[in-house]
């Protein structure tokens, strides 16, 4: 019962603590009523109230008590004896005394009820539980039925849950297997291949700042998850494409039949007067792509560089019951 009136109880004390010390003071008597109620009932009546049928008038009963007259009337039973009264409620100064722990447990319980009002930001302090201490995943953890935690830091004091570390950085490889050179891992460095046969193909992967330089006719040439690099070849038997890649150079100096670029965030293609002509190129997801290639005029000294960006948007319509999609123009 006081356990149930304290949930109450604390709404008054939280409103009242800081305002008017009386409420205070009054919830501190009631819990001290009910605190002494119960180990009244514990002491005299643990089988619950004992009620005598042939009872006496209850004016009777107080002068006798008042009297201190503590033997039963004629009427009232020998076996059926009248229990103790109940002891006086102590001064207001003793029950804030003896009510300090009931402090405490309510404030224990306020913060409780506070944490519980938050609703299910409640939750946010809660910490991943780790494989090592998951019982179902560890039989010795049932044993002794308690799950040790993680040792503190020396310095922190208290454990955190840490970031985890980044992957270590593989070691930068460039060689020849079969027919297929493999680029990997490298950062702002000049490397160069001479291909020794038009079968070979070159893969670069995992590239940051690096510049590929490619010699002779090869096969094909396969960009890919590559950053801010450059790659120079001379002529290629297939095509070239690019993906998974962020501010990539390209440049042919002789031929190439096809450039795929999928997937790929700024991508600037150098074209030479031999291929201009000739290369297709495909895009598929791409942004920021750019083609510069020699554009030839009647007066060959004003002959120049031209550089074009590729349309990213287009407008699609249906016609005749087919799509036919066009390049957006903006005027005006």
């Amino acid at each position: 019962m006081k356990d149930s009136a304290q949930f109450y109880s604390n709404r008054v004390l939280r409103t009242w603590r800081e305002k008017d010390a009386t409420h205070v003071e009054w919830v501190k008597a009631f819990l001290s009523i009910l605190r002494e109620m119960a180990a009244y009932a514990k002491q005299f009546h643990t089988t619950g109230l004992t009620w005598n049928a042939k009872g006496q008038d209850p004016g009777d009963a107080l002068k006798a008590i008042e009297g201190g007259s503590s033997a039963p009337t004629a009427s009232v039973s020998a076996s059926a004896g009248a229990p103790p009264p109940p002891p006086s409620l102590p001064p207001m100064s003793d029950a804030a005394d003896q009510d300090q722990s009931g402090d405490q447990a309510s404030a224990v319980r306020g913060a409780l009820f506070a944490d519980l009002n938050k609703g299910t930001t409640v939750t946010s302090g809660l910490r991943k539980v780790d494989k090592s201490e998951m019982t179902h995943k560890n039989p010795s953890l049932r044993v002794s039925s308690v799950v040790q935690g993680k040792p503190q830091s020396a310095a922190g004091g208290s454990a955190q849950v840490q970031k985890q570390t980044a992957a270590p950085q593989k070691p930068p490889r460039m060689e020849l297997d079969g027919h297929k050179w493999t680029v990997e891992n490298y950062g702002t460095e000049h490397l160069t291949i001479e291909a020794t046969e038009n079968k070979q193909t070159v893969y670069m992967y995992n590239c940051k700042g690096t510049t590929l330089e490619i010699k002779n006719k090869l096969n094909s040439i396969a960009i890919d998850s590559c950053q801010k690099c450059g790659v120079v070849f001379d002529s290629l038997v297939s095509e070239c494409s690019v993906v998974n890649s962020k501010s990539v150079q390209v440049q042919a100096r002789e031929t190439v039949p096809s450039i795929q670029i999928d997937r790929t965030d700024g991508a600037h293609i150098f074209l030479s007067e031999a291929t201009r002509d000739n290369t297709q190129i495909i895009t598929a997801k791409a942004s920021e792509v750019n083609i510069s290639y020699p554009f030839e005029t009647a007066n060959p000294e004003d002959d120049n560089f031209v550089e074009q960006p590729v349309p990213e948007q287009l407008q699609t319509v249906v016609k005749d019951g087919k799509l036919v999609t066009t390049i957006l123009e903006h005027t005006g």
